[in-house]
């Protein structure tokens, strides 16, 4: 079921990460710097706490019959404290990264510890997307900006499918649609995936929200024409193909949950198909969240 892998326990995502490390060996550094930070974002999912107010009616209308999302990203609702505190613990948790990396979570401990920075006013930037505000806080860390967005977005991720899930709860949104846009926030998919049963889904690279979307539709430009849908696939890696378009010259990667012999988690699936960008690139395509979306 597509619930089982929207927020695993810390021990799901343990055998998950064993499995991949046993058959990808050659993400083994990576998956155990992402193993430390999905495991910190499993632990203490239970006491995030989200204020979801029921969307206007005329809107969630709006969104019904236009098939429109029903917020935008920013609108999604976050446990902020929640998202510092994980912050908090990420910075402890990569000091084995990249000695980079290990650099700017040991410059944003310091700016919290110190009290420079304000984890929460921070993460509010980011969300808020106040790039002028987020931008002088990286550069008053001495930080690239898009490595103090990296620890914002991983900070606020658990928060934002807590969210989104009561905000869906209450809308309850139309999940089979002929758009591959997230019907929840409006995000662009981050991967595709064919379930067992033989549907097609779209995961949202925001808030994660699952969605159908029909095979035979190209998740960019909408177009139907098998003849102008291919897929890149190897026998070596059944479980991954890259779902490209003549048309638009969009891809999308998909995984395959009928080939995959281990528990599905689409972050984890995000990291171990990189290469797959790679050949989608060698091959002029370009990915979906940059598409204009069409009817």
């Amino acid at each position: 079921m597509l619930e089982d892998w929207d927020q695993p326990s810390a021990e799901q995502l343990e055998r998950a990460i064993a499995a991949a490390r046993e058959a990808m060996p050659a993400y083994d550094d990576i998956l155990a710097f992402y193993g430390r930070v999905f495991q910190e974002q499993a632990t203490g999912i239970e006491a995030i706490a989200v204020t979801v107010e029921a969307p206007d009616a005329e809107r969630v209308e709006i969104a019904r019959r236009e098939g429109f999302p029903l917020v935008s990203p920013a609108e999604l609702p976050v446990d902020l404290a929640h998202g510092a505190d994980l912050l908090v613990r990420l910075c402890r948790a990569v000091q084995g990264a990249t000695a980079p990396l290990a650099a700017a979570a040991g410059a944003i401990q310091a700016a919290i510890d110190q009290k420079p920075l304000a984890p929460e006013e921070m993460l509010r930037a980011h969300r808020e997307e106040n790039s002028d505000r987020f931008a002088a806080m990286a550069a008053a860390l001495g930080i690239p900006v898009e490595v103090l967005a990296f620890f914002a977005d991983q900070s606020l991720a658990p928060s934002l499918v807590v969210g989104r899930r009561l905000l869906a709860a209450g809308w309850e949104p139309d999940l089979t649609r002929s758009r591959g846009f997230c019907p929840i926030c409006g995000s662009a998919p981050a991967l595709g995936v064919l379930e067992e049963d033989g549907r097609r889904f779209l995961v949202c690279s925001v808030c994660r929200q699952p969605w159908q979307l029909p095979r035979v539709r190209c998740a960019a430009c909408g177009q139907t024409n098998a003849e102008k849908l291919y897929y890149i696939y190897s026998e070596e890696e059944p479980a991954y193909r890259i779902d490209a378009c003549d048309v638009c010259h969009h891809y999308i990667k998909t995984v395959d949950r009928r080939r995959l012999a281990r528990p599905f988690y689409p972050p984890l699936e995000q990291l171990l198909t990189v290469h797959l960008d790679l050949v989608a690139g060698e091959n002029q395509l370009t990915p979906v969240s940059g598409a204009n979306w069409g009817d």
